[in-house]
Formats: structure tokens, sequence, C-alpha cells
């Protein structure tokens, strides 16, 4: 096919160079130059021909080797450009013929110069970011294209550092004013002042200067930990002395006038407030030392609460009185100033268990009351539902009563086990002192029926003896209920008197009915269903 090419080629060219010279020698003829001038202007085309044919296979071969130099070249530029943008090396088609491959090695060497060119340019934008972040918080900078053009993965994850690092400065810069808010508060709290340059630099200057590094973070919380301690420590300061200073005032018996003053004046926790409970506690332990004997007796009176409310047996109470009693001055205040505070802690370490206890006495004797209730008759002369409500009410305790003893003794039993030692009520195990309850009530309930028994029986010797009282009734209205006559006065009198002051003392003894929880009717029958017997003469 080329041969093919290159023969019409040569053909036309030498048709076309016949016919110029065709068209020469016309000229040539017409203008009548001879042999020798013809044969000098024909050299001097054919001069002019080889010089053209030579300059144009000279700028074909200049170009060939143009083209070879530049294949050359951008091999060598994009084999370069491969390994410095750290992509596979590039292998252009072999198909391409060297001016098509001249073109492809061009277009990929600008294409990885566009790319090289736009990483450089992005990492140098990306360094800038990271380096002001970095010396905003002193931390270190990566080693990202340091030694080499970063690839895109690297520059990604410089990006992500660099989201990273913003993050971590706001979370900081955010921390560093809360907590600086925070130490502003406390320390005017306290009533103190920054003592380091540090502590100075931080409270006295901007935010901005503060330097967020990852040391002045952990020293901000440091000295934030060591504010909050202090103001821990001064709450539990001011409030232990302020409650020093309420027991004083109240031992005192100082009236709300006298102190209004001094506790309106030393509210907070700050130094100044110390200061001032301090002196008032001063004042008044004088003022206690004047007023010994007064003071203690006041002392006394708060001890029998608290003994109260412990639940304290008489015989450790009798004790401590004796000790005491042989104590004078400030050893015997000293004395009951310990028992107290004793009390005191031993009552709000056990305050739930004893509020259980006292929860459970007040039902027992809400029970105890109930029942004493249902045994007296005169209850059912009541109006305005009294003895509904009575029955509502003491269904309701019987049914809490059995509860909530068995929940206090679920969490005694849970505390004893824990602690080690036996949870006492009044010097005995509360177990102990609900059975010696319980017992006193049923001994009581056997008590007075056997009371009612006794005057039952004495009753009926008395009927036997005497008589019943007679039931009558009588022919003509009395006027005001009274006998008419003096007759009528006399045997009423001697009739029933026996038997009026015989009945009112069975009455009297009736307490509790035989059983718990039952209700009292049954009892009342049982009680009165003996009808006295008729006597018609004496």
């Amino acid at each position: 096919m080329a041969l093919h090419r290159d023969n019409d080629l040569h053909k036309d060219i030498t048709s076309n160079l016949g016919s110029t010279i065709d068209r020469l020698h016309s000229i040539w003829d017409v203008l009548g130059l001879n042999k020798a001038q013809r044969t000098a202007r024909i050299e001097v085309v054919s001069l002019h021909l080889n010089n053209l044919l030579d300059q144009m296979v000279s700028e074909e071969e200049s170009l060939c080797e143009r083209i070879l130099r530049n294949i050359k070249q951008f091999s060598q530029d994009v084999l370069r450009l491969v390994e410095l943008l750290g992509l596979p090396p590039y292998e252009p088609p072999k198909t391409l013929s060297n001016v098509q491959l001249e073109k492809d090695l061009k277009r990929k060497k600008a294409s990885l110069e566009d790319e090289l060119r736009e990483r450089t340019v992005l990492h140098c934008k990306l360094c800038e970011e990271e380096e002001t972040l970095c010396d905003r918080m002193t931390i270190a900078k990566s080693e990202i294209g340091k030694d080499a053009v970063p690839s895109w993965k690297q520059l990604e994850a410089m990006k992500r550092r660099i989201g990273e690092l913003k993050l971590e400065l706001a979370n900081r810069c955010k921390m560093i004013a809360s907590t600086k808010c925070d130490i502003v508060v406390i320390i005017k709290l306290l009533e103190s002042s920054p003592n380091t340059s540090f502590e100075r630099e931080l409270v006295c200057e901007d935010d901005a200067s503060f330097v967020p590094s990852a040391d002045n973070m952990e020293a901000l919380k440091r000295y934030h930990e060591d504010l909050q301690r202090q103001q821990r420590e001064h709450l539990t300061l001011v409030s232990q002395l302020r409650d020093k200073m309420e027991t004083l005032w109240r031992r005192l018996h100082l009236s709300e006038f006298e102190t209004a003053e001094i506790r309106n004046g030393t509210t907070g926790f700050g130094i100044r407030v110390v200061d001032d409970i301090r002196a008032e506690i001063f004042r008044c332990d004088e003022l206690i030392t004047e007023k010994m004997q007064q003071v203690i007796e006041h002392i006394k009176l708060e001890l029998e609460e608290l003994w109260d409310k412990c639940y304290i047996d008489q015989t450790e109470r009798n004790d401590f009185n004796a000790l005491m009693a042989n104590e004078i001055g400030e050893t015997s205040l000293q004395k009951h100033e310990n028992e107290v505070s004793r009390m005191l802690s031993y009552y709000n370490e056990n305050n739930e268990l004893l509020s259980l206890v006292e929860k459970w006495q007040k039902l027992f004797e809400q029970f105890l009351e109930h029942d004493r209730k249902a045994s007296d008759p005169n209850r059912y002369s009541n109006r305005g539902c009294n003895l509904l409500k009575e029955e509502k009410v003491r269904k309701r305790v019987e049914k809490s009563l059995p509860i909530v003893q068995e929940d206090v003794c679920k969490k005694i039993d849970a505390w004893e086990r824990s602690v080690g030692k036996s949870f006492r009520i009044r010097g005995i195990p509360f177990v102990q002192f609900i059975a010696q309850c319980w017992n006193t009530y049923k001994q009581d309930k056997a008590r007075a029926k056997t009371e009612r028994l006794q005057a039952k029986t004495t009753l009926m010797k008395a009927e036997m003896k005497y008589g019943s009282r007679p039931v009558c009734t009588p022919n003509k209205k009395q006027r005001d209920g009274q006998p008419r006559t003096k007759r009528a006065w006399n045997e009423k009198g001697s009739t029933l008197s026996l038997y009026d002051s015989t009945v009112s003392s069975v009455n009297s003894t009736a307490t509790y009915p035989d059983t718990v929880g039952k209700s009292s009717v049954g009892i009342k029958s049982r009680l009165y269903s003996s009808t006295p017997k008729k006597i018609s003469k004496w």
C-alpha cells in the first residue's frame, strides 16, 4: 500500500515537472532564447528544485529529530513526575506512532504537572492552617509532605487532623471560658485572690491571651479542682461552725432579735464569714462560762429529747446522770456536749431505722387506743357517724401495723448483719422489744378479763343475796321523774343503792376486749346478758 502511494506520488511529480518544463520551453520559444540561454535557465531550475528538496528533507529530518528528542524528554519527565507523585509507572499504548506518542506523552506530562501543582498548593495551605493551630496549642506538627509530595490520602489525613485540631481548640477555648467563670465565682465566694503568676494571668488577662496548651490545660484543671476542694472544705467548715453557733445560741436562749445581725452578716462561706462565726463562737463560749449551770441544765433537756428519739434505756440514762453528779464546771459541760454529739451522730446514722421504729410505735399506740375504745359500751350512743369513722381507722391501723412491723424487722435484720451488732430499743433487741409490747398487751387483756369476771361474780352474788333491781312502770306520771311520797323515796333509795354501786364497779373495770380486732358488740352482749331477777317481795 505504501509502495503504491509512492508510485502515484512519483508519477504526479514527474507529470507536473514535465508539464512545467514544457511551459518554460514555450515561454522561451516566444522569447527566442538560444540554446545556451536555455541551458543556463534549465540549470537554474534544476538548482532551485534541488535546493527546495534539500530544504524539505532538512526540515523533515529536524522534525523527526525534535519529535524523537521530545519523546525521550517527555518520557523522562513523566517518569520523574510519576515517581514524585507516588503513582504507578505510565505505559503508553504500543500502537502509537512517534508523532502520536509525542502528543500522548506531552498530554500526560501536562496532567501530571497540574496534579503536582494542585497537591503542592493544597499542601501549603493545609500546612499553614496546621501550623497556626499547632502553634496556638503548642503541639508538634505532622510530618506529612516533609520529604515528598503528599498523596491524596495523606492530604485527606491532613484535612481530618486539621478538623480534629480545630475541634480540640474550640473545646479547649470553651473549657477555658467556663472554667474561668467558675474559678472567678469561687474566688469571690472564698474571698481570696490568685497567688501564682499563672493564676493571675488566668483570672486577670483576656481569654485570647491564655495559651491552651496541654500543660496549661492540666494546670487549669488542677487549679479548678483545688478551688473546688477549698470550697467544699469551707462549706463543711462553715456548716460545722454555724451548727455550733446555733447550738450555743440555743443553749444561751438568745432571741431572734439578738442573733439577727450576726446571722444576716454570716451568709456565704468566705474567709470573713469564717472569722466572724469563730468570733461569735468565742463570745458565746465566754457567755457559757459565765452561765455554766444554766447552760448545763438546757443541755440536759436537749439530751433527754435525744435519748427519747434514740430509745435509750432508762438504766443507761441513770448511769450517765449518776456519773455527771460528781462532775462540775467545764468538765461536766464538756461531757454533756460529748454525749449530745454522740447521740446526734447515732441518730443521724440510724435515722431511717429510728423513723421506722417510731412509725411502728405510733401505729401500736393507735391500735391500743382503738382497742380500748372498742370495749367502751358508751360509744354506741355517739352521734355523727363517729363509730363508723373509728371502725375505718381501726381497720386501717390493724392492716398497716403488721406490714410496718415486717418491714422494720427486715431492715433492722439487714443492718445487724452488715454492722455485726444488735439494734437495741430501750436496752433490748428490737424483736424482743416487739415481743415485750405484745406480751404486755396480752397480759393487760387477761388481767382485764379476770377483773371483769370477778366483778361479774361479785354482782351475781349480790343479786343472789339481795335480789336484782325491780323493773316496773309507775301508774301515774311523776313530776320531773320524782316519787311523790316519802315512802317511795325510802324504798327507791334502799333498793337501788347496792345495785347501782355494783354495776358501776363492773363498768369501771372493763378496759380491753377479749380478742384483738373483734367487735365489742359480742363483748357487750356477754357482759350484760344476765338480766337481774325480779323480786316481788323482800
